[in-house]
């Protein structure tokens, strides 16, 4: 029986090394990606999600964008350690994977978390 999670992160080096490693699990069912902003602005963080999912040849799950503020309503600013892209100076290929738009992240995170835990409305 596969373990099914959801991750909520800001993809840039550190958290794309963590899809792939999950991705890689045969006991991890990935159900989701929410999203926000912190190594790079949300939409940002959101393709590099699509790139992980694209070259793992998992673009079935689904991206869930939130906000690239934090709750102190600032755009946190990274560009000075993580680069515009949040993986640095690294240079990589173009994604198809598209962001879900039909729920924020936070949104996706309760009906994936009432999902996991057996529940619906």
């Amino acid at each position: 029986m596969s373990r099914k999670i959801i991750i909520d992160c800001d993809p840039g080096l550190d958290d794309a090394r963590g899809i792939l490693f999950l991705l890689s699990d045969p006991k991890i069912n990935l159900l989701a990606l929410t999203i926000v902003g912190g190594n790079a602005h949300a939409a940002v963080s959101s393709y590099n999600a699509g790139l992980v999912l694209e070259a793992m040849k998992r673009s079935d799950i689904p991206i869930f964008q939130g906000p690239s503020k934090n709750f102190s309503n600032e755009i946190i600013k990274s560009d000075y350690y993580f680069g515009k892209t949040g993986f640095g100076k690294l240079q990589l290929f173009s994604s198809t994977v598209q962001v879900r738009g039909d729920m924020e992240a936070y949104q996706a995170l309760l009906e994936y978390g009432n999902y996991i835990r057996g529940k619906s409305h």
